[in-house]
């Protein structure tokens, strides 16, 4: 049977054939309270890890993924998961000393925690990525839907070369927080995670420099330097949103 994916004009990732019976390995848990959680699944080899019947898809050298007009599927653009959205910034954080109220909702990064339950097993890798890309429609040339990077910071907004000695050991975890908050960042911090509160994005919904800001976008993970040949990792991401009321 065909297999494989495509992003329609509305940007949307709609899968077919067996890859369809591929399971979910993210999602966003119920939190009590305004703190939100994002879990998934990150396997660094496809061939040693399967779920539910299925093999997981392996990670991708980051100096390999594919974007803008090259991008063909989630897979080929590091996305981990395709139900899992992350919320993005899209209004200046307005709240000093001088000037009183929010200009809209404000996302905050807590935590990004990476458990290990499969050691890391490294062909020539030397850490990972794990950063943000959206579906842009409208596109002028090639398909009308291409995968992009989230901007600023492309590629490396959640985990910024998180070494291999951070995922050796089975059971091993590591919380990163903002660089100001106790315990101190450790190796691996994501460059939103550094004072926590989320810059505002400049990647728009369309390929129109005037179209919206994006407002949610996949999680994309790539190698660093090379492969994996083993390892699986549960990554969860704390953050809040504030300035809204979340029902």
């Amino acid at each position: 049977m065909v297999t494989g994916s495509w992003i329609n004009n509305d940007g949307l990732n709609l899968q077919y054939g067996t890859s369809k019976a591929l399971p979910e390995i993210g999602g966003d848990f119920l939190m009590y309270g305004d703190q939100r959680e994002i879990e998934v699944y990150l396997n660094l080899a496809a061939d040693t890890v399967t779920y539910g019947g299925n093999t997981l898809p392996g990670l991708l050298q980051y100096s390999t993924l594919l974007f803008g007009s090259s991008s063909t599927t989630s897979q080929a653009a590091g996305v981990i998961s395709l139900t899992t959205l992350f919320p993005i910034q899209t209004y200046t954080n307005t709240l000093t000393g001088t000037v009183s109220g929010l200009s809209g909702p404000q996302v905050n990064l807590e935590s990004v925690e990476v458990v290990t339950l499969i050691p890391m097993t490294a062909s020539s890798a030397t850490g990972i990525n794990l950063g943000l890309v959206t579906a842009q429609t409208g596109q002028a040339s090639g398909q009308p839907t291409w995968w992009v990077q989230v901007a600023p910071n492309a590629g490396v907004q959640l985990l910024n070369n998180l070494t291999n000695a951070m995922f050796t050991t089975v059971g091993q975890k590591v919380i990163l927080y903002p660089t100001t908050q106790i315990p101190a960042a450790a190796v691996g911090q994501g460059t939103w995670l550094i004072d926590g509160n989320m810059p505002v994005t400049t990647t728009t919904t369309t390929a129109s420099a005037s179209s919206p800001l994006a407002q949610s976008a996949f999680l994309s993970a790539g190698a660093i330097g090379g492969t994996y040949t083993g390892g699986l990792l549960k990554i969860r991401i704390k953050y809040n949103i504030y300035g809204v009321i979340n029902q």
